[in-house]
């Protein structure tokens, strides 16, 4: 049985199902940190600090003075972190699989595919976690399974406000959000000579806007709140990057803050891929060097354990979310966190386009 069975899962079949299942994926930070598949296991955070300089005056017949560069760069390594998933396949299980298909491993090796499916998944879920955690702290941390690594990016602190820095909370309808966003996103594009491509929100931020006077002010309208669609006209029109709304949950739990708002631009970070050992086993397989260098770098197998009998499945990675400029990301806290009376975390959904808003 088991030789038929793996014949029918080699680990590049595998392999190819798992990384076109995460070239699917539907992340949806990777709009602001993309997917890059990188050689080896370790990579290069360069931080970078940007000064206006100008030229000296000097007298005639005098030494012309030594300038500086207005762009100074430090390189470190950053070893990226392995992550996966393995999940089995029960003796009970395999039995009644194999007995309720006529004595046909076709269910044994589908339910092998689906659990391979359900480690992807756990994969890209880590993966979305982390890139929530640099978005709104300016680093990762992962403590677990006795593995443990703080990568601090150095997120300045006049980029990481709290709401008692940014003043009037947005819930109130007096907030200026206007002018608050179109000072930072100008203090970040000095700082990086790069255009704020995003600004990360909730839903309950989102919304928040809706009612803003400064927006319902700039859209002309006379019900005293805007509808998404003109919300996001006015911040067009205004030059504000477009919202990227997240509500997005891991295990029942946010991986990004419903009270802080994200601006970032396209150089802040990318979440790097590396090799895993069992990737480098199958170097030379057709089948997997023509999978999309785009997608994750994910590995998948499948095994036998006798005693008892199990057949296990397998997906690996190694990766992390990598700064590049880390000036490109701004913080800021806007509102108060959000609780029902009970205490839970109070989830807000943004109206529908036809809500009876202005228009």
């Amino acid at each position: 049985m088991s030789e038929i069975l793996f014949e029918a899962l080699p680990p590049a079949d595998l392999t190819v199902f798992a990384r076109q299942l995460a070239a699917r994926e539907v992340d949806p930070l990777v709009q602001v940190i993309p997917n890059r598949v990188i050689r080896g296991r370790r990579s290069r955070v360069t931080r970078v600090s940007r000064t206006t300089t100008a030229a000296k005056f000097r007298s005639f017949d005098a030494e012309t003075p030594i300038g500086r560069r207005p762009v100074a760069a430090t390189v470190e390594s950053v070893e990226l972190a392995p992550l996966g998933q393995k999940l089995p396949l029960r003796e009970l299980e395999i039995l009644d699989r194999y007995l309720a298909d006529n004595s046909d491993l076709k269910d044994v090796i589908a339910a092998l595919y689906d659990d391979t499916e359900n480690n992807v998944a756990s994969i890209l879920n880590r993966a979305l976690q982390l890139r929530g955690q640099f978005l709104f702290t300016g680093g990762v941390q992962i403590e677990e399974n006795g593995f443990i690594q703080e990568a601090d990016f150095g997120l300045p602190a006049d980029h990481n406000l709290d709401l008692a820095d940014v003043g009037d909370a947005w819930s109130d309808p007096d907030a200026p959000i206007i002018d608050l966003e179109l000072a930072w996103v100008e203090q970040v594009q000095d700082e990086t000579q790069e255009t704020v491509v995003r600004a990360v929100v909730s839903s309950r931020i989102a919304r928040a806007m809706l009612t803003n006077r400064q927006y319902v002010a700039a859209a002309n309208v006379t019900t005293g709140r805007v509808t998404p669609a003109v919300r996001d006209a006015v911040r067009a029109e205004y030059g504000l990057p477009p919202l990227l709304v997240v509500d997005a949950k891991v295990g029942g739990a946010r991986v990004t803050p419903d009270n802080k708002i994200a601006l970032v631009t396209s150089t802040v970070a990318e979440f790097q891929w590396g090799d895993t050992a069992e990737g480098l086993t199958l170097l030379g397989s057709n089948a997997v060097d023509q999978v999309s260098t785009v997608a994750p770098k994910i590995t998948a197998s499948a095994w036998k354990t006798t005693d008892p009998v199990n057949l296990w499945s397998k997906a690996n990675a190694t990766g992390l979310v990598v700064a590049g400029d880390i000036n490109g990301l701004f913080v800021a806290e806007v509102l108060e966190p959000a609780t029902t009376p009970e205490g839970r975390i109070a989830i807000d959904v943004e109206p529908d386009e036809d809500d009876d808003a202005g228009l």
